[in-house]
């Protein structure tokens, strides 16, 4: 079986060669992923390989979305590169269209929330604490999303954006020093274990994450929509309680018949959302007080 590893730093690398490692992913921090590593992708990849000496392929990850940027990670030495963004921009992926055009069209600077946190929460556990880092991550996030939850369909940008900053600097608290507290607490030969119980806690989460809230979402917002709904078509109105999105385009095929139902549409979808949210705020809250007293007050550091 061939163990691969990410790596934000020399130093890490070094560590997952000595563990037996074949693959060592150097992932700088314009990686869409959070990571603890401090250094731009174009500064960490020459230092990790430098660091590995040929003992492992080295994979460049981090900010790549073409072939230039794919030839400039191959410069420093690296055998190849990591794309992982990339992969939901293409033709193949399972995903809205709304959602691969906004990330199209998307600037570096959109992400300039979460990734000034993130390279600054070793800083930060450095002066507060490990205990004090990881309670106000979760914290700031679980007040973005109630922030959010209380908006409604003519709230505006402005209260929306105030509670994606706040959940934005509570990510990037959150998972730099998540990933730290997993891989710190266990020796430098369980590594490997660390690094798959760090993914696995995140595509667990995610996954029950997006079912919980999913579920949520659903019920209330179909429990919302008018009873007019009946009197349509049973295809369309099977649509309109299918997505929001179907519900809006059934309304505009009604013409000016219309009016109404996609009103109430958009009031049931932010019902819907309104109740998934408050769930997760919750959810993550509960997180917050677990990490105030059960979190180290230091990081732990692996032997």
């Amino acid at each position: 079986m061939s163990v691969w590893e990410r790596a934000a730093s020399a130093e890490a690398a070094l560590r997952a060669v000595e563990d037996g490692v074949e693959v060592v992913v150097a992932q700088g921090w314009e990686a869409g992923g959070h990571n603890y590593g401090g250094l731009p992708a174009m500064v960490g990849v020459p230092a990790v390989v430098d660091a590995v000496e040929g003992r492992a392929l080295v994979l460049a990850a981090g900010g790549i979305t073409d072939g230039r940027q794919a030839a400039a990670a191959l410069c420093p030495g690296a055998d190849g590169v990591w794309v992982g963004t990339l992969l939901v921009a293409s033709q193949e992926a399972h995903v809205h269209p709304e959602h691969q055009r906004r990330l199209i069209a998307a600037q570096g600077q959109d992400t300039v929330v979460v990734l000034p946190t993130s390279q600054a929460t070793p800083h930060l556990v450095r002066r507060v604490g490990m205990k004090v880092t990881m309670t106000v991550g979760p914290l700031l996030l679980s007040a973005g999303l109630f922030v959010i939850s209380r908006l409604d369909v003519g709230s505006g940008y402005l209260p929306f954006l105030g509670g994606l900053i706040l959940a934005g600097f509570g990510l990037g608290l959150s998972g730099a020093v998540g990933a730290s507290a997993i891989t710190g607490s266990l020796g430098r030969g369980q590594q490997g274990v660390a690094s798959a119980m760090n993914d696995t806690t995140r595509e667990v989460g995610s996954a029950v994450g997006i079912a919980l809230m999913g579920s949520i979402y659903g019920s209330h917002y179909r429990s919302h929509l008018p009873d007019s709904l009946d009197r349509l078509p049973a295809q369309a109105a099977g649509a309109a309680r299918d997505s929001a999105a179907a519900g809006l385009h059934v309304a505009d095929q009604l013409g000016t018949r219309g009016a109404a139902l996609a009103d109430d549409v958009r009031s049931a979808f932010m019902d819907g959302l309104s109740a998934s949210l408050i769930a997760v705020s919750i959810i993550v809250l509960a997180a917050a007080i677990g990490c105030l007293f059960r979190a180290p007050k230091t990081p732990p550091t692996s032997d």
